[in-house]
């Protein structure tokens, strides 16, 4: 007999990232907030980071070590603050509340849906070796680099680098606008090199680390993306750095003990400048706490505008604290080129080229109006002005027509009151301002 029964529907998750959209001011002004805060934070713990090296302390591997031991509580650190939240909301019947088993429980439902132990074992072990390379090719540089701006320009290259893999591993979209930005970033990183193999002639190939680790960034993310998938929600996005911050440590630990056994990083266990890699530390993941509410909370587009951002105050904070020479020419023209290519790849899905020529035209519209405009104000103001001066002279009211046809006169001592005769006023040859006339100047042409 053919068993005829129905299977029961599959179970689809909602759309994690609907609750992004801009719809209203507020959504846009938490964006705008989000942007400022986190390239703050950003130059100023690059700036900070890169002031910490002394003669007797210089432990790269060691402070990513002490970092990722702070960031494996984040996931602690959320359930106890969610845990808190319900239950003030909850006692007002503003939020239904959730045991902290429950808490914990839908946190650690990473993937969204069933996967085998060998699967996750797997991606945690994968996932985690790359954040762990990753953090030692971004963090290396940051000591030794001649231009921290230039550090956080070649750091934003990954999203060139994640524009190439996308396309190639996530069938991304391949417009000639991002072509157009691709191109424009990679020359701007060649310009920002060469920058460092002007100025920092000794340590230049720690520059080429940066572009290193910026590689390791898009393909973190992409394996991401593929292997555990995308996600909004906050307590996933913390579980997943707190169990990827436990793998970094295991890798970094051994690591940071054979390079001070070789002589390459230099610290005393027994003297470590505990106050500056506690605070380091702190800030460091406070900084993942607000870029894991970001992608939460705000649109991908704040987060990107947001790390754009951090390289003019990544040179700001230089300027302030590390007493930076004058910026040459290649170095800003490579930042410049850049950013363009930055705001075009992240705003390639909605332009093209037919949209940047019809917002061209406009803006040379609106130009010509604006001026127009202007030239229109300003005719209105100087009418205003003639007819004050009228209504102020004592002298019987003459038109303005008379005013502006006022010749100049041949000698100081010829009589201003005489005017041509309106009929016989044929044409004017010159428009040249005469003297103070009474108190007011006005522009007069001869007649022939």
């Amino acid at each position: 007999m053919q068993d005829t029964t129905e299977e029961p529907p599959v179970e689809r998750l909602p759309d994690e990232f609907t609750h992004l959209k801009i719809r209203d001011v507020r959504s846009f002004a938490v964006g705008i907030v989000f942007i400022c805060s986190i390239s703050t934070c950003t130059g100023m713990l690059y700036n900070v980071t890169h002031r910490t090296e002394s003669p007797t302390f210089y432990g790269p591997t060691l402070m990513l070590t002490i970092r990722a031991f702070y960031r494996i509580f984040t996931f602690p650190i959320f359930v106890a603050l969610r845990w808190l939240y319900e239950l003030v909301f909850g006692m007002f019947g503003k939020l239904r509340r959730r045991s902290l088993t429950a808490i914990i429980r839908d946190g650690a439902y990473m993937y969204g849906r069933p996967i085998t132990i060998t699967k996750f074992l797997v991606d945690i072990c994968l996932l985690g070796s790359l954040t762990a390379l990753n953090n030692i090719l971004m963090f290396l540089p940051l000591f030794t680099m001649y231009s921290i701006g230039s550090y956080a320009s070649l750091g934003a290259m990954s999203i060139v680098f994640v524009f190439f893999l996308s396309a190639f591993f996530l069938q991304g979209e391949v417009t000639s606008i991002k072509i157009f930005g691709a191109v424009l970033f990679l020359s701007a990183g060649t310009l920002l090199l060469l920058v460092e193999v002007i100025y920092n002639t000794e340590k230049w190939q720690q520059s080429v680390l940066v572009s290193a680790g910026a590689i390791t960034t898009a393909v973190y993310q992409i394996t991401f993306k593929r292997r555990v998938g995308g996600t909004t929600n906050l307590g996933r996005i913390s579980f997943s750095v707190s169990l990827l911050a436990m793998v970094s440590m295991v890798l970094l630990w051994p690591a940071a003990l054979g390079l001070k056994l070789v002589g390459i990083e230099r610290w005393d266990i027994y003297n470590l400048p505990l106050e500056m890699l506690g605070k380091t530390s702190a800030a460091a993941w406070a900084l993942v706490f607000l870029v894991n509410l970001g992608v939460s909370w705000t649109n991908p587009v704040f987060t990107s505008i947001g790390f754009l951002c951090v390289i003019p105050l990544s040179y700001m904070f230089n300027d302030i604290w590390n007493d930076r020479q004058p910026y040459g020419a290649i170095e800003l023209t490579g930042s410049s080129l850049l950013a363009l290519g930055y705001l075009i790849l992240v705003f390639g899905d909605v332009l093209d080229w037919e949209h940047f020529k019809y917002e061209w035209k406009q803006i040379r519209g609106n130009t010509k109006w604006i001026w127009k405009k202007a030239e229109h104000v300003a005719d209105r103001q100087v009418v205003r002005e003639f007819k004050v001066a009228e209504s102020s002279d004592n002298r019987p009211r003459q038109s303005i027509f008379e005013l502006a046809t006022r010749r100049v006169p041949d000698s100081p001592r010829e009589n201003f009151s005489q005017l041509p005769v309106p009929g016989k006023f044929r044409r004017v040859t010159s428009t040249a301002v005469a003297p103070n006339v009474n108190g007011l100047q006005v522009r007069t042409g001869s007649s022939s």
